[in-house]
């Protein structure tokens, strides 16, 4: 039952990491369209990583989603991962919930 209950928790954080990297696909600043595209959801044993960037790459994704001060086309912005979390808390935590139950 604890296997069963581990792999409820994790399916319901990838439905989770999902739905924020669909949010933040229309968060994503614009100025580099292979930051968007490189935007990714990954499973490494237990845990579940959204990210953008590749190689080198990671470290401007990193620059762009941290620096408050670059401007951005109109509804891109920094935080876009960030931004998507927060407002899908609830949600994210529902859809584990509902793995579990469905056992």
């Amino acid at each position: 039952m604890k296997r069963a209950i581990s792999k409820a928790v994790l399916d319901g954080s990838v439905d989770g990491a999902e739905l924020i990297l669909a949010d933040s696909q229309q968060l994503v600043p614009l100025d580099e369209s292979p930051l968007k595209e490189s935007g990714a959801v990954t499973v490494m044993q237990d845990a579940v990583y959204i990210s953008y960037g590749r190689g080198e790459s990671a470290e401007y994704a990193v620059i762009q989603h941290e620096n408050l001060n670059y401007a951005h086309a109109p509804g891109r912005q920094a935080k876009y991962l960030e931004t998507p979390f927060r407002a899908r808390t609830g949600v994210i935590i529902q859809k584990i919930k509902d793995r579990i139950k469905n056992l």
